[in-house]
């Protein structure tokens, strides 16, 4: 499930436990995030920066999006490392949940 990084970060403080973060920039990378975080059964924030993105394209990120809404986990999918407004509108565009 697709969930904002301040719902994700509250609860693993509540509950004691760290969430690990992978910046990631290929379909490949995306998939070993998802595949661990399902066998270990840990939400997980996986980041996007500038230079990931410019390897996304928009079925990889569409994917990683539909992916990530479809699995029982928290999963948040944060834009890392934004610099201007015009950054953090596309990433809210993209469905980017932080």
């Amino acid at each position: 499930m697709l969930v904002t990084l301040a719902s994700l970060l509250k609860h693993a403080k509540d509950n004691q436990y760290a969430v690990a973060a992978f910046n990631i920039s290929f379909q490949e990378q995306a998939q070993a995030v998802l595949d661990a975080a399902h066998e270990t059964q840990s939400p997980v924030i996986i980041q996007l920066s500038r230079g990931g993105l410019k390897h996304a394209s928009p079925w990889f990120l569409k994917g990683l999006i539909e992916a990530i809404k479809s699995s029982p986990l928290p999963i948040c999918l944060h834009r890392d490392h934004c610099h201007t407004l015009d950054e953090v509108e596309e990433a809210i565009q993209l469905g980017f949940s932080s």
